[in-house]
């Protein structure tokens, strides 16, 4: 699964890439006038929300 949202000017791309782990996905921002790539990271919401983990009773 593969999701892009472009901005309103029509210049940038965010690109959101799904892996084959659930809940992570490889985050692009794209210049679209220049082709380049500004910046990526790898977004795991698995370990930024604790997805994976057992879930906590009390």
């Amino acid at each position: 699964m593969t999701n892009v949202w472009q901005m309103p000017d029509g210049i940038y791309q965010h690109v959101l890439i799904a892996s084959g782990t659930p809940n992570v996905y490889m985050a692009l921002v794209l210049d679209l006038r220049t082709a380049a790539v500004l910046g990526h990271h790898l977004l795991d919401l698995n370990e930024l929300y604790g997805l994976s983990q057992a879930p906590v009773t009390p």
